[in-house]
C-alpha cells in the first residue's frame, strides 16, 4: 500500500513541476522500511524521485514516533555527493516524539517553523547549523510533561534567533526573565553558559482561546487586532507552514496571494487563532 501511495505521489509531483519547477512544496515522509523511524535513507530515497531545484515543507507521518540520525542534513544535498538543491523550509511532526542526533544538519533554508508537538526527548546536536524562526513545543501535552534536552541540542548556538513557544504543561518551565530554557554551550557541568532565545510564549493549551480579542478589517487586505499584551503575531497557510511573523497588531495580506490563511495570537498564556480568505 505504501509503495502504491508513493507511485501516485511522484506522478502527481511530476505533472505539477511541469508547471511551476520552483513552487515550495509539501512531501509526506514516512518509513519506507514499515519501521516507526525515518532515516537518511528514507529522506534520500522519496527526494530523489520527487523533483529538483524545489523548496518543500515536511510532513511526517502519523505512524513515525523518531526521527533518526542524519535524516535530513546538508540542505538535503544527496545524489552521489552531486547536489540536487532540494531545500527544507518548514518541517511539522506530528506524532514524532524523539529526535535523534544530527536530525537535522547543516539545514540552512529552515527559516520558518519547527513543530514538535509530541517531542519528549531530544539527543545532542540533534540542531547542527539549522536555522528556523520560531519553534513550538508541547501543542498536543494535557498534562504535566517533561522534555529532555541532552546537553548541546544546538551545535552552533541558534536559539539566540529563535521564537520559543511551550505549552504550559512543558517542564522544565523556562525562565521567562532571562530567556533561558533547556539548552546550554561548554563542555561539562562546570565550565558552560546557557543560551538564550529571542524570546519565549507560553500559552494554557491550544484548545483555550484568548477571550475579549477581536480582529477588525482596515481595508480589503489590511487587518487590526484589537487587544493589548500580545506577545506574538503568527500568520500561517492552510498547510500549517508560517508565512510570518508581525511586530505590532497589524495584519497586511496585500503582498499574499488568495487564500486561507490562519492569524495566531498569543499573549503569554493563552491563544486565540482567527481565520482570514483573501479573496
Amino acid at each position: 500500500m505504501q509503495k502504491i501511495i508513493l507511485t501516485l505521489k511522484i506522478l502527481a509531483t511530476f505533472l505539477l513541476v511541469a508547471t511551476n519547477l520552483n513552487a515550495e512544496q509539501e512531501i509526506l515522509f514516512y518509513s519506507l522500511s514499515g519501521s516507526n523511524t525515518l532515516t537518511q535513507e528514507d529522506v534520500n530515497t522519496i527526494l530523489e524521485n520527487e523533483w529538483l531545484g524545489a523548496e518543500f515543507s515536511a510532513k511526517i507521518h502519523d505512524d513515525i514516533t523518531v526521527i533518526g540520525k542524519g535524516a535530513f542534513i546538508a540542505d538535503v544535498d544527496f545524489n552521489n555527493g552531486n547536489p540536487i538543491n532540494k531545500y527544507l523550509v518548514n518541517i511539522n511532526t506530528n506524532n514524532v516524539e524523539m529526535l535523534d542526533t544530527l536530525a537535522f544538519a547543516f539545514c540552512g533554508k529552515l527559516l520558518d517553523t519547527i513543530e514538535l508537538p509530541a517531542v519528549t526527548k531530544i539527543m545532542t546536536g540533534a540542531f547542527s547549523g539549522t536555522f528556523c524562526s520560531t519553534m513550538f513545543f508541547g501543542e498536543k501535552f494535557t498534562t504535566t510533561t517533561e522534555i529532555i534536552f541532552e546537553e548541546i541540542v544546538f551545535m552552533d548556538g541558534w536559539t539566540t534567533v529563535i521564537d520559543l513557544v511551550l505549552s504550559e504543561y512543558v517542564t522544565p518551565a523556562p525562565d521567562l526573565t532571562k530567556r533561558e530554557w533547556q539548552d546550554y554551550m561548554g563542555t561539562d557541568a562546570n565550565n558552560y553558559f546557557p543560551l538564550k532565545w529571542k524570546s519565549i510564549t507560553i500559552f494554557s493549551g491550544i484548545s483555550q482561546e484568548l477571550d475579549n480579542t477581536k480582529i477588525y478589517c482596515l481595508s480589503d487586505n489590511t487587518y487590526y487586532i484589537d487587544k493589548d499584551n500580545i506577545s506574538a503575531l503568527l500568520l500561517f497557510d492552510v498547510l500549517g507552514n508560517q508565512l510570518r511573523k508581525y511586530d505590532d497588531n497589524f495584519v497586511d495580506l496585500n503582498n499574499f496571494p488568495s487564500s486561507v490563511y490562519f492569524l495566531k495570537c498569543f499573549d503569554g498564556k493563552r491563544i486565540k487563532t482567527f481565520k482570514i480568505i483573501k479573496n
